[in-house]
């Protein structure tokens, strides 16, 4: 992953020909963006008047921010408790940040050799000082009201120091001083930490693999890598000698610097609550600018892209996704998909899914176009909700949505980490345990049932998912059995006055070879299909459905459905309206030929049964369909 970022990084220097030589060309590369959120669209100005070396406090003001002035702004952030790099600051609560990053920069010891501060400088520099500090009260008053008025749109802001200059308003980058410390303090983070120093000379860069004058030991370009804790330094426990366990010099440093600076910039995504950088790698050299000219032209273009017709979504619950349109790229390159969970200091890598080729998105894509063809599934639609309010309905459709639904995060239970799991494995064409998915379709279904909420939406997500996984050849430890006859997608006629059920179960059965190749499966959907036709009836008749106690929750096995067919026959003819003896006939004959080792699981057994009583309304007959209306 690091020689990933590395090589983008060496594309980007190249591009915007950055000679890691000059100190003011470094300077960009070690400033960040303040804005890390929509939360901070706003500057808050500590505005000064420089006349020479003196200065005054005019007033605190606000303006827009702009991407453009980002190295004028100079920020880079610091310790979670301690000031940042340069008096550039997000705003978090007023108090603690102008006490703990605004005014605490200015504890710095402008005399220090290192910042190589001539003597104009360090006294413009203390004169800021004693402007800021004489005025600390009103400045931190004024910073409160303006961040009290932000908080009403739900909204912060970014501090940081303009100079009016003979009528030239400067900003902190601007000023040579400001520069020459961020510089400094920012390149002394590479080897100095916990009140260590980690550096040596003459030796090789674990990157480059060149013998460099220097390497430093505390190179962290994610935090994913850290020797915070003594225990963590390779042979010992002196944090001096971290250099040992991770030698990086400082050109190559810097290179990881921009390339993480690209990469967030151009290849940072979300879908559903994680964030995840797409990190490309060239095969050959020949083309290896071709990719991250394609990552800038999305990020500029994203928005126009997806409102072409063809563009569809794979991840679903995402403001962008880039995947489609890199799906018809040419396997020049391979990308690795780093989902990972940030705050504060602590980087910490959820999942790394590598060697992903164009060639294997567009199967995920083509195989994502046979399932939303299937006649059944493209009928049905699932409710859309928005901040936690129903909006409307949509037509169902696969996406990574339907693995998210049975295996996401809830108020109840957090499930999250088996949805990254199966999302690995798809992506890296890796088994997925049959039993362990219909395991987690099963108990969303049975929570629901119990709660008397519908299960149409989650059994049909969970075909759809499972006829995704059988497709593309992935679906670990199912038991096909034996092709019972050639079968072929058919359409349904869903029309109450063909009377023929028997030909609308075989088109349903037509559409799903692979999971209806037995016996044992057409009978337990057949009883299902029946008990929801039962339980429509007597909510007609009785406005209640006393026969959902017979299902037993769900928790259906061989014996139980056996059972359930004459008690359901016995019902439709205590209601007089058993209009559906042809079906009986064929559940009956469907237990027969079973016999008496299905070769189901109690899992297996309820999915069936409910997919049943979800397909149950294409089997309704036409009597049925009258007295309804």
């Amino acid at each position: 992953m690091i020689e990933a970022i590395y090589n983008v990084g060496n594309y980007v220097l190249k591009e915007n020909q950055v000679s890691l030589d000059d100190d003011e060309q470094v300077t960009k590369i070690l400033c960040e963006d303040p804005k890390s959120s929509d939360l901070y669209n706003t500057i808050i100005t500590v505005e000064l008047d420089k006349d020479g070396e003196d200065i005054k406090f005019i007033r605190v003001g606000t303006e827009e921010y702009s991407e453009d002035n980002i190295v004028r702004y100079l920020y880079r952030r610091g310790g979670s408790s301690g000031a940042d790099l340069s008096p550039t600051c997000r705003l978090t609560e007023p108090t603690k940040t102008v006490n703990r990053k605004f005014f605490r920069w200015f504890e710095i010891d402008f005399s220090n050799s290192s910042y190589m501060l001539t003597q104009e400088e360090q006294n413009l520099l203390t004169n800021i000082k004693s402007c800021i500090l004489s005025n600390s009260k009103q400045i931190l008053e004024a910073i409160t009201t303006k961040y009290l008025s932000l908080k009403t749109e739900r909204q912060s802001g970014i501090i940081t120091i303009i100079f009016n200059d003979n009528s030239e308003k400067k900003y902190l980058g601007d000023i040579s001083a400001f520069r020459k410390i961020i510089r400094v303090n920012a390149l002394e983070t590479y080897f100095k930490k916990f009140n260590k120093i980690s550096k040596s000379k003459n030796q090789v860069c674990n990157i480059c693999k060149e013998k460099k004058t220097d390497v430093y030991g505390f190179v962290s370009t994610y935090n994913f890598y850290t020797v915070d804790k003594p225990g963590m330094v390779s042979g010992g426990f002196d944090q001096s000698k971290a250099w040992k366990n991770y030698p990086v010099c400082k050109d190559c440093a810097l290179t990881l610097e921009e390339g993480k600076k690209f990469l967030e910039e151009n290849s940072k995504f979300r879908f559903y609550s994680f964030d995840y950088l797409l990190i490309p790698k060239p095969l050959s050299r020949d083309v290896d600018s071709e990719i991250y000219k394609q990552l800038k032209d999305y990020h500029r273009e994203g928005a126009q892209v997806q409102l072409k017709k063809d563009y569809k979504k794979l991840l679903d619950r995402t403001k962008t996704e880039i995947l489609h349109y890199l799906s018809d790229k040419p396997n020049t390159f391979h990308c690795n998909i780093l989902i990972y969970a940030a705050s504060n200091n602590e980087f910490k890598i959820l999942r790394y899914i590598e060697g992903i080729f164009p060639n294997s998105l567009l199967k995920l894509f083509h195989t994502k176009r046979v399932v939303d063809q299937n006649p059944i599934l493209k009928a049905h639609s699932v409710k859309v909700y928005k901040n936690g309010k129903l909006t409307g309905e949509k037509p169902l459709e696969f996406n990574f949505g339907s693995f998210w639904y049975f295996f996401g995060k809830r108020k109840d239970e957090d499930k999250s980490s088996y949805f990254l799991d199966i999302v690995t494995n798809v992506f890296q064409n890796e088994r997925v345990s049959y039993r362990f998915f219909l395991n987690g379709i099963v108990n969303r279904m049975r929570k629901q049932f119990a709660q008397g909420y519908s299960t149409k939406e989650s059994g049909m997500r969970g075909l759809c998912s499972l006829l995704y996984l059988q497709q593309l050849g992935i679906l670990g430890d199912y038991d096909h059995g034996d092709t019972m006859k050639e079968n072929k997608i058919r359409e349904i006629v869903n029309d109450p006055q063909h009377e023929n059920s028997t030909q609308k179960l075989e088109a349903i059965f037509c559409n799903f070879p692979e999971f209806f190749n037995r016996n044992s499966q057409r009978a337990v959907f057949t009883v299902g299909v029946l008990a929801q036709l039962l339980l429509h009836i007597q909510h007609t008749e009785r406005g209640a459905t006393p026969f959902r106690a017979k299902l037993q929750g769900l928790r259906l096995d061989q014996r139980k459905v056996s059972a359930l067919l004459p008690e359901i026959q016995n019902k439709f003819e205590e209601y007089n309206k058993n209009y559906y003896r042809e079906l009986e006939g064929l559940a009956s004959e469907y237990l027969i030929q079973a016999g008496n080792d299905w070769g189901l699981s109690k899992d297996e057994v309820s999915f069936y049964f409910v997919l049943g009583m979800n397909l149950a309304s294409y089997l309704k007959q036409s009597k049925e369909v009258k007295n309804d209306e």
